[in-house]
């Protein structure tokens, strides 16, 4: 269930924003809002910007421009949890701070799990910054809810972020976080991982190059703390250009064959540790 092909990144984009008007409509559950203002009003860090309105979180990914008194939501059927959604939301700014983040932006976020009676099951902390878009905007936001299985009764799910820049030259990735209830507490498990990067540099003279590298989670038979391993296998290659020795006006591509490698995610009681060099 992982990061995509090379001209993937978009292919993986559309297919999800294929499904809005669905997701739109789970959003406006009025239940949901009724709790999330609920929360928000005993939030233990005191919240001084009320939320009067409720936006679908594509808003985000099409414009720069942030509202003040604004949440966007973003919602998906947890199959795993029959009756259950998944929903994220952002912490609304002030009038100032709308102002302040017209360019660019930074988003307070928090999860939700709301269970077949549409009562808040469990919730993140609030996670900080967790959507920004600045050099590189924001894409996409995703519900992964392939079937993490980190115990006999633990099923986390996942949230995958899309960010992108540049026209002539383009860089793409998608990083990813995993959660997990533990009782009323979602936990953040598994911090931003990078699962698929492309990076594109057109040159001059039959001198593009493009380097990308796609990453598989699966889960592994071992355990540390409990909780099973997370094996990831990172597949990459490099195209690159360069100008025909019979015709010089014709621009010829190569493909290095593909390289391989792989890691193990252990749980060290809190969260699963990313070794350094794969954190990139």
């Amino acid at each position: 269930m992982l990061a995509k092909s090379t001209s993937a990144l978009a292919v993986f984009i559309g297919t999800a924003l294929l499904s809005q008007a669905a997701i739109a409509q789970s959003c406006k559950d009025q239940d949901f809002q009724e709790q999330f203002l609920t929360w928000l009003k005993h939030s233990r860090i005191k919240l001084q910007v009320p939320a009067k309105n409720f936006v679908e979180m594509s808003h985000l990914t099409t414009s720069r421009e942030i509202n003040a008194n604004t949440s966007y939501i973003r919602c998906k059927e947890w199959p795993a949890k029959a009756g259950h959604r998944l929903i994220l939301a952002t912490i609304p700014m002030s009038e100032k701070e709308a102002m302040e983040n017209k360019e660019t932006f930074e988003l307070d976020a928090v999860i939700f799990v709301m269970n077949a009676n549409s009562q808040i099951a469990s919730s993140s902390p609030i996670l900080k910054k967790y959507l920004y878009s600045d050099g590189a905007f924001l894409t996409d936001v995703i519900f992964d809810t392939a079937r993490y299985q980190l115990d006999k009764n633990t099923i986390a799910f996942g949230i995958r972020l899309g960010h992108q820049v540049g026209r002539w030259d383009t860089f793409g990735s998608i990083s990813l976080d995993l959660f997990f209830e533990r009782g009323s507490s979602l936990l953040h498990a598994l911090k931003s991982i990078p699962v698929y990067k492309s990076s594109h540099n057109k040159g001059i003279n039959c001198g593009a190059v493009t380097e990308e590298f796609n990453r598989s989670l699966s889960m592994a038979d071992s355990k540390s703390e409990g909780l099973t391993n997370i094996r990831v296998v990172q597949k990459s290659k490099t195209t690159s250009e360069s100008v025909s020795p019979k015709e010089p006006n014709i621009c010829i591509e190569k493909v290095t064959p593909e390289a391989y490698r792989s890691t193990t995610l252990r749980f060290n009681g809190s969260h699963y540790e990313i070794p350094s060099d794969w954190t990139q």
